[in-house]
């Protein structure tokens, strides 16, 4: 039998290729983390504006007039010392029709409006230890004012609805009692009040936003920190939702907790289903994959799916329904299109560097109505920002 050998020279040359060989070996490939779809850019931006306020104008709110148009409530200046009510009117293609300045009693700030069905419009706003309404006609005639002194201290207003019967509701916080305390306060169309309730507990507890119920009454949401009503002490706050009657009595109360949320209850509406979405607030930047939390509840209060949005670190502020059955959100600069089921559909920049979106509504067409307020080229003076959105 012949034997075959390797001579020395073959040999080494075999171990340099078998070497190369090794080092020329692949590492198994680690699949990179799971990226999110890219959101589409949203509806059209059909049109922005500026307007240069009197004195100084930041707005606040906005709510859509039965002309078709708007009324924009802001926190004007009457002098240099001494702030009061600033409402600016424009026509559904931004045109201004009038602006007016209401040198209220004690510094009067912090002012909301909602429309009234004569085609005017009522604003509250707040002075020192009080709570002050503003009855304004369609051209912008004040009708009446009136203070209302508070038992415990100053009511602050941050939401006004009008109900079908023309009474106001208001909700907000009432400071001087346990450093704050959610107030919810309904007054009749000719300025008589007709109830006041207060919730909260030793924390500062804040009313943000009333609406009408899908079914009679009105729906407040808020914010409760630690207290008597926190649903769980020491981490963030807790989003409440409380039905309340015509008569101002609670039908039904829900408390919204997700561990170290803040900035929670921000907004609610009313959805089609005769339900509501609520922003229960954002989570914080602990975890990565918080952000923007919203929560959709049935007609009775219960809870049927909450979505935390990725990374868009401010609550939804305000919430809307939109023609298409699209929940509309108003949080980190933009505006935010959300499916029935909580998914992301679209989102669309607004504004500039240096403007902050304050309100948004829907006009007559379905399109949203979107204000805001910065400095815009004179830092010594607010301009007021408004475009209008096409709807999807």
């Amino acid at each position: 039998m012949r034997r075959s050998f390797i001579h020395l020279p073959q040999l080494a040359g075999l171990i340099v290729v078998m070497a190369l060989s090794a080092g020329c070996r692949e590492e198994p490939v680690v699949a990179p983390p799971p990226t999110r779809p890219l959101v589409p850019w949203g509806p059209e931006v059909l049109w922005e504006k500026w307007y240069d306020g009197t004195m100084w104008n930041y707005p606040r709110s906005v709510t859509a007039t039965t002309d078709g148009g708007f009324m924009i409530g802001c926190i004007g200046s009457t002098s240099d010392t001494s702030n009061g009510l600033n409402l600016l009117k424009i026509d559904r293609d931004g045109n201004e029709q009038w602006q007016r300045v209401y040198p209220e009693p004690y510094n009067s700030s912090s002012w909301v409006v909602a429309a009234t069905p004569d085609g005017g419009a009522i604003a509250a706003g707040y002075g020192r230890y009080t709570l002050v309404l503003v009855k304004v006609d369609a051209s912008g005639e004040k009708q009446w004012s009136r203070v209302y002194d508070g038992d415990r201290g100053e009511y602050r207003p941050a939401s006004i609805v009008v109900d079908p019967a023309g009474n106001y509701v208001i909700t907000g916080r009432g400071e001087g009692h346990n450093y704050g305390d959610m107030f919810v306060r309904k007054i009749a169309a000719d300025g008589e009040p007709l109830w006041l309730r207060e919730f909260g507990g030793e924390g500062v507890d804040d009313g943000w936003k009333v609406i009408l119920g899908s079914d009679g009454g009105y729906v407040v949401s808020g914010s409760l920190t630690e207290g008597d009503l926190t649903a769980v002490p020491g981490e963030g706050e807790t989003a409440y939702l409380i039905k309340f009657d015509a008569g101002g009595n609670t039908v039904w109360e829900r408390k919204i907790h997700i561990p170290y949320i803040n900035q929670s209850g921000k907004s609610v509406a009313a959805t089609p289903d005769g339900g509501y979405i609520v922003s229960a607030g954002q989570e914080a930047m602990y975890d990565t994959t918080g952000g923007m939390c919203i929560v959709k509840l049935d007609r009775n209060g219960e809870e049927q799916w909450r979505s935390n949005y990725y990374r868009i670190w401010a609550p939804a502020r305000p919430l809307l329904s939109g023609v298409r059955g699209t929940y509309v959100a108003m949080a980190d600069g933009c505006l935010h299109g959300i499916g029935t089921s909580g998914e992301m559909l679209w989102k669309r920049p607004m504004a500039g560097a240096n403007y902050e979106v304050s309100d948004v509504v829907l006009d007559s067409n379905g399109d949203y109505l979107v204000v805001g307020g910065g400095t815009g080229y004179r830092p010594t003076q607010t301009k007021v920002y408004v475009a209008r959105v096409a709807r999807e």
